[in-house]
């Protein structure tokens, strides 16, 4: 089957607007030519009449690159001067400006720093003792800070540090303080006690309010953000020993749900933010890394700055088709100035302890078994042969007499070690800076032949060319090889638990208790040719970019985002797996070989403007051009009958009937979009943008969504003055936007066909047949579009000992797309099987409550303890669709659907209980008996063996039908199903408390997820005649009436109600504790003596409790919905981060 996309796809809006670009661009270099200055030349033009010096420096600092440091305490900058200069270069400006004042300057970089030259100052200190006191001042990570003000508190002396982080001051008193100060720092203060070297760590502001938040194609501080953005740091990224950088982030983002379905090495996860937006199309948010879309699950944890999450649709429509689902931006570890900084980061894990049960066995297994023949005879076997042979179970006495017992799960798992590596490099000089990273991680599961390798390389290069130009490159390489197996641990739960698993040799017993016996090896697919599956995948980015300094806050940046991905998947089956050896696959080798290649481009180009009239409107506009081209292609081959096990999947050649396919998918991208950020006094602020995209996959390809936000600084109001003393900071928000949903199918508005089922011969031979696919195109398929308002309030309580933040928000999600089934007018795929067609025909609804709350609980020299909570309500909603005048509630409930309840609703039988003795008389209405399942019914208890069933009849008349003993009803699906709950939770939380003594740290992490019900796999397992269960089933017998699990018996048959419904409906809600690490940071004196700037040595346990609300989920994890394979388990960490 061939596709094609016609290039003319592109209406003639789309050329209008390349040709725009292209101009917009060529004006700019024209632009460019005209305005060229150099740094060292700038040049000023000021006219000031009875104006304060510091009005005179922000006049510089707007017409120039400039910045001024200075400490207001020492530095009397509110003196009154007259200037009236014609285009004068900065210093001779500023010779200008101060002169007749005490008040001097130095340079450092692009920066001047003020001081006084106050003589009295001076001579009040000449009595004293004085020295000269140097150092190096440096970040909680040892990074170097350079540009950090420091000066003796109460006097004129002060300097800044260079480039490495050091200083020198000279004169300082012996017993002076020395003030250290820094933007996004806590000001330090230190007592001098005739010291000469005093070296210095500086701790970010809590507060946060000057905290730089990326936003879409820009940044801005977050105490001027109006939309629902929410930030996680590399600290607590880099804390977790995850392989994925989105699982670090679980539950430390309100209303981000993140879960891990399974245990494999590497496994997935699956993230939802606010809940599902989409009945067929992928509700994943998106991932910006450095300004280009890409995939995270390439990149290093160790790599990422910070992750910045955008939640609502003010913020995200500016990504307009990708943004319904929420924007993730990435901000991996830049280039930067300053001397070479070298970081180390690696970590050992234990993986092990599995939340997952064994199989019965020794007594427990034997009570199983007597337990059920007693309950189908009546009476207790004589012998264990006769129990054995009664539950077809032979040969195997002398195995049970001699006490081999096997624990099947424990003998296929094992204890798996994980490593990581990381070192990263950066640093250059005010032109050139540069970073380049090496990851690699090594994952062994805790199944034998379950492991993954995954290498990483990124690099990037700025260079400041000019003060109007500048430039770089970002690269990545990812590389990833692996292997997995099928799970077979649940299969322990139907296999006698006895044999010899080794034979004497050390050898995999295929039979542990002879082939007489029956019972094959869950590790048959471990013996060396029989089974493997093998992948190998490499990917590589290179994203270079330029930007130009048009004029004094006008830039353009273009940034061109490449990626390619190749992978190759190998499988190959002997004909002695273990599915073969159980009889549930024919007994033939075979192999497959899967290739796939995916490459693209994004081109962006994104044009600031930031400038401000007056003193009090500031403003910012931003005009963007984006291109996307995305084109995949993959390959399989498949043979079967080979002679030799060695040749795996390297040979297909080798074998018989050989069956190859391959397949193509392209799809284009083109968005132009505008913002405006207009802020007054940063008081009140007001973001409005649109964005129009078209998409190639859909056939209504252009659309606009356009968003607006306000934001209001209560707390700065003059009415507020009185609230200082408790209310640091307090602001309003409101946003409303639309955003839109293209993750489908690059071809669903086409019509396919493929090859037909039935041979035809019109006498000249056998044709090929072609029919029509199922899914029939749609000519007139639209955008999923959410229109989402969000509320939020900002605030901060007593100098911001407690902050947060609280938002509402209402999502309307309309035109969702479903593939509906077309009428049997129009024909019909088969007999039974419809056509169907994807349709705008659907409606769903998201409204929800989120809070973060971060507290300094105490905070001294010694002893600081923080806390962070975050919690989320969503109440999600499929409100309408359209299926069709003819449409019933019961097709309805065939689809899964369900008008104004959750996408994933749980319908089924609800279990209340087991029935008791006691209640015989109501268990036989409904054919039953004590020990077995209580199902919730549609009948009513009249009185005992009495229940009634109202019904009405054709004419609107109610009916009566009366049960009991004698005539008894049957639960059934139509009548006695019921909506049981859904699958997502209702409210999701965490909880970080962080503890900090002196050098030590301890950090406790959990979280929760609340109110979701799970069809637990593991839950399924009990059966009539079923040779074994895990150990977690708590059965019902006459001495343990449990309302958990029912009476197992050896064979049993009903005529009415089932006795085991509704098993595996259990309510999953579970409280983790996710995160305990104990770390340690080595002293600035001990890391002189190394010559490190930074030597951390930690520990984690990671997933060590899991607390589920269900005590049926007793020793399972249910945050993979109680899956039978591929365990969750814990982690014991050790590891160590080494700068210098």
């Amino acid at each position: 089957m061939t596709f094609r996309i016609p290039l003319w796809w592109f209406p003639k809006q789309t050329l209008r607007i390349m040709k725009l670009t292209s101009l917009f661009i060529l004006l700019a270099f024209l632009q460019v030519s005209a305005n060229v200055y150099s740094q060292n030349n700038q040049v000023v033009q000021i006219k000031a009449t009875n104006q304060s010096i510091v009005d005179v420096l922000k006049t510089i600092e707007d017409e120039t690159n400039f910045t001024f440091l200075f400490n207001r305490a020492n530095v009397d900058v509110d003196q009154k001067v007259n200037m009236n200069l014609e285009f004068s270069d900065v210093e001779k400006a500023l010779d200008q400006l101060l002169e007749g004042t005490n008040i001097k300057y130095r340079t450092f970089n692009n920066s001047y720093v003020l001081y006084s030259d106050d003589n009295s100052s001076a001579s009040g200190t000449a009595s004293q003792q004085t020295k000269t006191v140097k150092g190096q001042v440096t970040s909680e990570k040892g990074d170097l800070i350079p540009g950090v003000t420091v000066f003796v508190k109460g006097t004129s002396i002060g300097t800044i540090t260079d480039t490495d982080g050091k200083y020198s001051l000279q004169g300082v008193p012996a017993n002076g303080t020395l003030v250290f100060s820094f933007v996004g720092m806590k000001a330090l203060e230190v007592p001098v006690q005739n010291l000469s070297v005093i070296d210095v760590t500086m701790e970010e502001e809590t507060i946060g309010l000057e905290e730089v938040v990326a936003i879409g194609y820009g940044t801005v501080k977050k105490k001027d953000l109006t939309g629902a953005v929410s930030t996680v740091k590399a600290d607590e990224i880099s804390i977790a020993p995850v392989v994925n950088p989105v699982e670090a982030i679980q539950g430390r983002v309100a209303g981000l749900d993140i879960t891990r379905g399974d245990g494999r090495a590497g496994g997935s996860t699956s993230i939802l933010l606010r809940g599902n937006r989409s009945l067929t199309a992928s509700s994943e948010p998106i991932y910006i890394i450095d300004g280009i879309q890409g995939s995270i699950s390439n990149l290093n944890p160790n790599d990422i700055e910070s992750m910045d999450i955008l939640k609502d649709a003010s913020s995200t429509a500016i990504y307009g088709s990708a943004g319904a689902n929420g924007v993730i931006i990435v901000t991996t570890k830049q280039a930067r100035r300053g001397k070479i900084q070298v970081d180390l980061d690696s970590y050992v894990s234990v993986n092990g302890w599995p939340s997952y049960p064994s199989a019965l066995q020794g007594d427990s297994w034997l009570n199983y078994l007597e337990e059920g023949y007693y309950a189908t005879n009546g009476i207790h076997s004589s012998s264990m042969d006769e129990l054995l042979t009664a539950w077809g179970i032979g040969s195997v006495s002398s195995y049970v007499n001699d006490n081999k017992w096997v624990d099947w799960v424990d003998e296929t798992l094992q204890t798996g070690v994980q490593q990581n590596y990381s070192v990263s490099i950066r640093g250059g000089t005010e032109t050139v800076q540069a970073n380049f990273s090496l990851g690699y991680n090594k994952v062994n599961g805790i199944y034998k032949n379950d492991f993954q390798d995954k290498a990483t390389m990124r690099s990037s290069i700025n260079v400041n060319a000019a003060d109007w130009i500048k430039f770089g490159l970002q690269t990545g390489l990812t590389y990833t090889n692996g292997e997995t197996r099928s799970s077979r641990i649940n299969k322990a739960f139907g296999l006698e638990p006895i044999g010899d698993v080794y034979d004497q040799d050390g050898n995999i017993n295929v039979y542990p208790a002879g082939k007489e016996a029956g019972i094959v090896s869950l590790l048959a697919d471990d013996i060396d040719g029989t089974y493997k599956n093998n992948t190998k995948a490499i990917a590589v980015t290179a994203n270079p970019f330029v930007e130009l300094t048009l004029a004094k806050g006008l830039t353009v940046r273009s940034i061109l985002g490449t990626s390619i991905t190749a992978r190759r998947n190998g499988v190959y089956n002997s004909d002695h797996t273990y599915m073969m050896l159980i009889g549930s696959a024919n007994e033939i080798s075979n192999a497959s070989y899967n290739t796939s290649l995916a490459y693209s481009y994004n081109w962006e180009n994104i044009l600031n403007y930031k400038f401000t009239i007056g003193e009090d409107h500031d403003f910012t506009t931003t005009l963007i051009s984006s291109y996307a081209h995305s084109q995949h292609e993959s390959s399989s081959s498949y043979s079967e009958g080979f002679l030799y096990d060695d040749f795996e999947f390297y040979n297909l050649d080798a074998g018989l009937n050989p069956i190859v396919s391959s397949s193509y998918g392209h799809s284009k991208r083109m968005s132009v979009a505008a913002r405006a950020i207009y802020s007054y006094k940063g008081k009140y602020i007001i973001n409005a943008s649109v964005r129009e995209d078209a998409a190639s996959q859909l056939a209504k390809q252009w659309d606009i969504f356009p968003a607006g936000a306000f934001a209001w600084r209560v707390s700065d109001e003059n009415f507020m003055a009185g609230t200082k003393n408790w209310l640091s900071n307090l602001k309003l928000r409101l946003g409303y936007g639309v955003s839109g949903n293209s993750n489908i199918s690059a071809y669903v508005t086409r019509s396919e066909v493929t090859s037909g089922v039935d041979a035809l011969n019109l006498g000249g031979g056998q044709l090929v047949t072609n029919i029509p696919t199922q899914a029939v195109g749609n000519t007139d398929l639209g955008w999923e579009k959410s229109y989402n308002m969000n509320i939020g309030l900002d605030f901060g309580l007593f100098d911001n000992r407690i902050d947060g933040s609280l938002e509402w928000y209402d999502t309307d999600t309309k035109d969702v797309i479903y593939a509906r089934n077309l009428p049997y007018s129009s024909g019909g795929y088969t007999a039974k099987i419809p056509y169907t067609m994807n349709m705008n025909i659907a409606r769903m609804s998201n409204k929800g409550l989120e809070l973060t709350l971060n507290t300094r609980n105490i905070q001294t020299d010694k002893f600081k303890w923080n806390s962070t909570f975050t919690f989320a309500r969503n109440w999600e909603e499929v409100t309408s669709i359209d299926l069709g005048s003819g449409t019933t509630v019961d097709d309805l409930v065939s689809l899964g659907l369900f008008m104004g309840s959750p996408k994933n609703t749980v319908y089924d039988y609800k279990k209340i209980g087991i029935w008791q003795t006691g209640e015989e008389a109501d268990a036989a209405v409904f054919g039953l008996a004590p020990g077995d399942v209580k199902i919730e019914s549609s009948l009513t208890k009249v009185s005992d063996g009495v229940w009634e069933k109202t019904t009405t009849d054709d004419d609107g008349n109610a009916v009566v039908t009366q049960y009991t003993a004698e005539n008894p009803y049957t639960i059934n699906a139509s009548d006695d199903r019921q909506i049981v709950g859904q699958g997502s939770p209702k409210w999701t939380a965490g909880f970080q408390n962080s503890f900090k003594y002196k050098n030590f740290n301890l950090d406790i992490f959990m979280t929760a997820r609340w109110g979701q019900m799970i069809e637990g796999e593991l839950l399924g397992y009990f059966g009539y005649g079923n040779k074994n269960l895990p150990d977690m089933y708590n059965y019902w017998t006459e001495d343990n009436p449990t309302n958990d699990f029912p009476r197992p018996y050896l064979s049993r048959s009903t005529d009415y109600s089932s006795p085991t419904a509704g098993l595996n409906i259990v309510d999953g809600s579970f409280v983790k504790v996710k995160n305990i690490t104990l770390g340690y940071t080595f002293p600035k004196k001990t890391l002189n003596t190394l010559r490190l700037s930074n030597l951390y040595l930690y520990g984690t346990l990671y997933n060590p409790f899991v607390f589920a609300k269900s005590d049926i989920l007793d020793g399972v994890d249910p945050e993979t919905n109680a899956s039978d394979s591929f365990p969750l388990y814990k982690q014991v960490v050790f590891g160590v981060n080494v700068s210098f």
